[in-house]
This record gives structure tokens, sequence and C-alpha cells, in this order.
């Protein structure tokens, strides 16, 4: 039986991702041991639990403290925590769903900045088209990340969406994008394998 209590507290970043690494392979290497992990670090805590947690397999267990200290144990994905990451994507799929151009620019350049600053250790949004193998791409790229700004702020004075992108091309060039950089399965997981109104088996554009 392996504890480990709050094994990043007092951490820096890169620490915390290197302790994050050798108890991912420590849990690894050692399928036969039983290892308890507590932390008060839910972005620690999203990262070390599994992609595709078996509830049923593996105990997740909440402490909340009100008044007195309950005890929940989280029994399906639903009821556990998610990172800001993973509620972007839910976000673009709800705005998806109800149409919403001019929020989706938005969610799209946050998504696209969050994926280069955790993959690539970008400093910067544009530093992404370093990582795509030809200039067609990168030209691509730089393009779709600047109509993304731009049209994040265009709701100061207006509702309408004066870019005359529609949701399914807009979908489909950002999804071209995470096809260029390698991450086709990356965006598959996270929007899901069922993508309404985009043929994946189609070339993108």
């Amino acid at each position: 039986m392996i504890i480990f209590d709050d094994p990043v507290n007092s951490n820096d970043d890169s620490s915390q991702y290197l302790i994050m690494a050798e108890i991912q392979a420590l849990i690894e290497k050692n399928q036969l041991d039983q290892f308890f992990i507590f932390t008060h670090n839910n972005h620690f805590y999203v990262q070390l639990r599994p992609n595709k947690p078996d509830y049923s397999k593996k105990c997740f267990i909440h402490l909340r403290r009100a008044n007195k200290t309950t005890v929940n144990r989280i029994t399906s994905e639903s009821e556990d925590l998610s990172s800001i990451y993973e509620d972007l994507w839910a976000e673009l799929k709800f705005l998806y769903s109800k149409g919403r151009v001019v929020s989706t620019w938005n969610c799209m350049r946050r998504i696209l900045e969050t994926y280069g600053r955790f993959n690539y250790a970008n400093q910067t949004p544009t530093e992404s088209k370093y990582h795509l193998s030809n200039d067609i791409d990168r030209v691509l790229f730089t393009s779709l990340l600047k109509s993304l700004h731009v049209n994040s702020h265009i709701g100061i004075d207006t509702d309408l969406d004066l870019s005359d992108r529609n949701m399914d091309s807009l979908l489909r060039a950002f999804y071209s994008v995470f096809c260029s950089l390698g991450a086709s399965e990356h965006f598959e997981a996270y929007w899901g394998v069922d993508l309404p109104q985009l043929d994946v088996d189609e070339e993108p554009a």
C-alpha cells in the first residue's frame, strides 16, 4: 500500500508535472499495489486521473467541508471534476448545437491557445505554426488564428456575425488545424467520434 499526501503542495508548475510523471510511471510499473493519493490541487487531480476512468474499478472520493466534512464517492463522469480545457470543449459543443457563431470564435481561440501552451510550451499562440509540416498549413493556421482573435471581439455593439462563416465551415477549419498538427485523435476525443455534419474521412480543405 503506497500513500501520497498532497505530493505537489508548494511546488511550482514544472515540478508538479515532474512529480505527476513519476507517480504515473510508478503506478504503471506496480499494478498489484494499492495507491492512495490525497490532494487539494484540482488541476493535479484532473491531470493524474485516467482519461477514461472506470469508476466501478477505481475509487475516486471527493471530501467536501461545510459545517462538517462529507465523504462523496464519485461514480460517474458527470459527478467528477473537469479541467477548464474540458469545459471549453463542452462549451464549444453547446455553442455548435445552438448555432452561436459569434461566441464560437472566442471559444476556439482559447482551445488552440491552451493546446499550444500545454503541448508545445508556447509563449504565444502563433508559435504552434512551427509544429506544422509545410508552409501552406502554416499560412492556413495563422489565418484561422487571426480570424479567431479578430472575431472574438465583434460582439461589443452587435450580436451579428460579420465573418460570413457558418458553424459547419468554421468547425471544418478547426478540425483541419488539429489534423495538420497530427492531433485528429485529440480533436475526436474531446468532440466525440460522431462529428455532426462533419465528414472526418473527407480530406480537410
